[in-house]
């Protein structure tokens, strides 16, 4: 039944419009206390957002940016651990690999690094990143 299929299709958009415009404020105001170094309070900002808005790729891939520009003691591990989950959600973000990178080294996780870099050859249809 067209009508039926049309009015479950609306009720899914207007569920997930709600979800994506609250993300994108929460990453303006995130990106607004980078711009002005406040980055713990940007790391509270981003850490109540993906307990909000768990869902959100997007938010997961702040929040461990957030976590690299703050610097402090086991940043580095959560920074990582919020990237995974950003690209376990799909996050397209063109920065997500470079910063993930970054948190690897930042480790010493050089085998991790190996294996992201190795996934993300799979994905880019075989070009070498190695």
């Amino acid at each position: 039944d067209p009508k039926r299929i049309e009015a479950a299709c609306a009720k899914v958009r207007k569920a997930s419009a709600g979800s994506d415009t609250a993300a994108g404020r929460h990453i303006y105001q995130v990106v607004s206390l980078w711009k002005i170094e406040e980055y713990e309070k940007a790391v509270e900002v981003a850490q109540t957002a993906t307990k909000n808005i768990s869902q959100s790729a997007d938010l997961w891939c702040v929040l461990g940016r957030a976590y690299m520009l703050r610097e402090r003691r086991g940043d580095a591990a959560l920074a990582d651990s919020a990237f995974r989950k950003a690209r376990e959600l799909g996050c397209t973000r063109a920065e997500l690999l470079q910063l993930w990178c970054d948190a690897k080294r930042k480790l010493g996780d050089w085998m991790g690094l190996i294996d992201i870099l190795k996934s993300e050859e799979g994905k880019s249809g075989g070009q070498r990143l190695l």
